[in-house]
């Protein structure tokens, strides 16, 4: 199990991150359901985003953010 970061783009580098000896993982994240309407549209999703922070040292070599990453005692 791993997550990717790009840089640059047309075309993109994929540098891909994994935790050495763990069988997954898990960011930390916040979600909403959200119902109503946008005009003549019904709405009845769910809205979600990664919770990101500061990288570490590995990862701040390729973006300036990481996701949280939420340990199996967590």
């Amino acid at each position: 199990m791993a997550y990717i970061e790009a840089t640059g783009s047309s075309p993109a580098t994929f540098h891909c991150f994994n935790i050495s000896g763990a069988e997954g993982f898990a960011f930390a994240g916040i979600w909403k359901h959200q119902t109503g309407n946008i005009g003549d549209t019904d709405l009845d999703t769910i809205f979600h985003s990664v919770v990101t922070t500061t990288p570490n040292e590995m990862a701040g070599k390729y973006h300036n953010r990481m996701p949280v990453i939420v340990g199996p005692d967590d």
